[in-house]
């Protein structure tokens, strides 16, 4: 029934003149022939700003291989949306940073929920280079990077060659062609760059709080690790097409044989009272001891409390905030090589 009904919202689209998302995605230099305009789209969400998810909206056209996804941005509603909605919304067609969006969205209407979309299977090798037909076609569309038989692996820790670290690395077939493959971004967000602070699989550590404070703890990529594969949302970033997991259910671990998920460390944290008026208490269980930095943060970002050089297995803390103002803050555990962030309120 679902498809029917989209069967007839997509065929009202050209019956009353309305674009499709492949209408304003589909060019010949990169650009959208519809730039600047005014347009009403309809699509199910495949990335959303949900907690634990990419942090950035999505929507992909029902049933289409290619040119079939774009950004939505400008408008606060779009903090509700789910995976899986089906919504339309109408908007101006916008080039950010090389990526083709729907922003100042003025209207946006849920129509259903539940829906899916499959990811596109790609061949990583066709991310190598752009291409303004082979690879411009996936921009803003849910993928998974697989081969048909070979494992996915780390060919590049850091996917730049120049000594610059910009949080890519790079996957393909084989660590001895290091220069093919897809470039994978995460633990990174600024104004001009998005990927999720959702993804413990980064570069490195430095992207724990870096561009961003992560929501997980971080897990450092090295050459050889392997996935089965990996979903996320295709983007494009200095003439490079990139991978944008959305957290790490995206990334699919091997069948058999070892696989970087049995690097993913057990961490058991709990923090209460919450809300708190003159202490927390945190409850830590580590896989293993290690020292510990605790820090607690304002939501404008400013550091309040830090206390460092704490050794953990396992045990109690507790932390005395009487000084605190009333209001949300985040405590962030910074470990060796991974952190947990929760928030709480005072009272």
């Amino acid at each position: 029934m679902k498809q029917l009904i989209l069967f007839f919202l997509f065929s009202s689209q050209c019956v009353f003149g309305q674009l499709t998302i492949q209408d304003i995605q589909y060019s010949n230099n990169g650009a959208s022939p519809f730039e600047g305009q005014g347009a009403t789209l309809t699509g199910i969400v495949t990335a959303s700003a949900e907690p634990g998810n990419l942090g950035f909206v999505f929507m992909q056209q029902d049933s289409v291989m290619e040119w079939g996804g774009i950004q939505l941005k400008g408008n606060s509603q779009l903090l509700d949306l789910k995976i899986g909605d089906l919504v339309t919304a109408t908007g101006t067609v916008v080039e950010s940073g090389g990526m083709t969006t729907l922003d100042q969205i003025t209207q946006l209407t849920v129509l259903d929920t539940g829906w899916s979309v499959d990811p596109v299977i790609v061949d990583p090798d066709e991310f190598t280079y752009y291409h303004i037909w082979d690879t411009e076609k996936y921009e803003g569309m849910l993928v998974q990077l697989a081969y048909e038989e070979d494992s996915l692996v780390i060919v590049r820790q850091n996917a730049d060659t120049t000594g610059n670290n910009f949080g890519e690395y790079k996957v393909g077939a084989d660590t001895a062609l290091p220069d093919t493959g897809c470039r994978v971004l995460a633990g990174r967000v600024t104004s001009t760059l998005l990927s999720s602070l959702n993804v413990s699989y980064v570069n490195d550590s430095i992207w724990m709080n870096n561009s961003g404070i992560m929501n997980v703890p971080p897990i450092i990529v090295q050459v050889g690790d392997a996935w089965q594969g990996i979903r996320g949302i295709m983007t494009q970033s200095f003439g490079n097409m990139v991978l944008v997991p959305r957290n790490n259910d995206d990334f699919i671990p091997l069948a058999f044989g070892t696989g970087i998920q049995e690097k993913t460390p057990k961490w058991e944290i709990d923090l209460f009272p919450n809300p708190a008026d003159e202490y927390l208490d945190l409850r830590i269980q580590l896989d293993r001891p290690e020292k510990l930095r605790l820090e607690i943060i304002g939501m404008d970002g400013k550091v309040r409390l830090v206390r460092n050089e704490m050794t953990a297995g396992h045990g109690s803390i507790r932390i005395r905030i009487p000084d605190l103002g009333s209001g949300l803050y985040l405590l962030r555990l910074i470990g060796d090589q991974r952190s947990v962030t929760q928030k709480f309120l005072k009272r």
